[in-house]
């Protein structure tokens, strides 16, 4: 099962969260030596005490591949700098290391999730050590086995294929909202967590008549993962001109990866001046911009529907300018997906089949 489902009440399926199964995720190749790695870390605490120590975004991440692959969430968290914070939900408690007085170190394992450029790594290490543990028996650090070193930062599945396959995904860039390359509607540079977003692309049945446009691409990872999604054309526009060869770069590596032919198409300009997209049927925001940019960008894919009537979807994660997307009465929500992001969904919306049978209005 990918998804819980949920029944439908009238003409919006009420919000469906992301649930995948080991099976599902193993049909992801490029992904395959991230979950050996993984496979092998998580099967030393078999029949064992977990605990997590490091609860910034890696820690969560790996929090949250337990519970999606494995079903497990950690006996134990621990973050001396979290544990005396208003963070605390009294179902998931975080401990500072003390809470180790109450663990057998022959009954378990701890996963490190810390930044080894962090100064208190070494002071863990000693703290472990002084404790009856050691590393590679019943210590592991997860940035090591997944990245290659302590010292990579943000574990994540971009960060894999950075680290591991040769893709530019996660570094920072300069001046990312330059005033010379981007409006005051842009938004910052992020992306949804990749395989979050295949496995919605998979439940929306995306094939290789699909044809994926993401706005505001970035560095091209939501192309990426339509094009593993199976689609065979696929397209982003991106504004600023520091990301726009790094999105190319990205997707002519993924190309060769999967191999076979494909139609994309990475421009560098202004979304809401852009017509040339009557061939894309599906069109992705990450919330990337906001504003009258965005209320443009919105009319010219109904004026594409004009010149072409097509079925249409709008796929909008973070969808800060939900009311931007329906107020034409041209596009409806009809389904949400719960997410990991600030804003924790994602809408999906459709064409409304009465408004054009009746014919789309200026």
């Amino acid at each position: 099962m990918i998804l819980r489902r949920f029944p439908a009440a009238g003409r919006f399926e009420p919000p469906r969260f992301i649930i995948y199964t080991q099976e599902e995720a193993d049909e992801m190749e490029v992904f395959d030596e991230f979950f050996e790695h993984l496979d092998w870390l998580v099967g030393q605490s078999e029949h064992k005490k977990m605990v997590l120590w490091g609860y910034g975004r890696s820690g969560i991440f790996f929090e949250k591949l337990l519970m999606q692959r494995y079903h497990r969430r950690p006996d134990c968290i621990i973050d001396d700098a979290l544990c005396h914070t208003y963070v605390q939900l009294p179902e998931h408690p975080i401990y500072c290391r003390d809470v180790l007085d109450y663990c057998d170190p022959g009954d378990t394992v701890i996963y490190l999730c810390m930044l080894g450029m962090d100064a208190g790594l070494s002071d863990v290490n000693a703290e472990l050590s002084r404790r009856g543990y050691k590393e590679e028996v019943n210590v592991f650090s997860v940035r090591r086995y997944e990245l290659g070193s302590y010292n990579k930062k943000g574990l994540c599945y971009e960060s894999f294929l950075q680290y591991r396959k040769g893709f530019d995904l996660v570094d920072g860039i300069s001046n990312p909202l330059s005033k010379s390359t981007c409006n005051q509607d842009a938004h910052g540079f992020t992306s949804i967590d990749m395989i979050d977003l295949l496995h919605i692309l998979k439940d929306m049945r995306l094939d290789e008549n699909s044809a994926f446009f993401d706005y505001g691409c970035g560095k091209g990872a939501a192309v990426m993962a339509a094009l593993f999604a199976g689609v065979k054309r696929a397209g982003g526009i991106e504004m600023n001109r520091n990301l726009y060869p790094v999105a190319c770069d990205n997707i002519e590596k993924t190309e060769k990866f999967i191999g076979g032919e494909h139609n994309t198409s990475i421009i560098c300009g202004n979304a809401a001046l852009l017509e040339e997209i009557d061939e894309y049927d599906i069109f992705y925001f990450y919330s990337p911009f906001a504003g009258e940019t965005f209320r443009q960008t919105i009319r010219q894919i109904e004026r594409s529907y004009e010149r072409k009537p097509r079925k249409i979807r709008i796929l909008y994660t973070n969808p800060r300018c939900h009311f931007s997307v329906i107020e034409s009465g041209i596009f409806r929500l009809t389904r949400q997906f719960v997410i990991q992001t600030r804003y924790p969904c994602a809408n999906l919306y459709e064409l409304d089949g009465d408004v054009c049978r009746k014919g789309l209005t200026e």
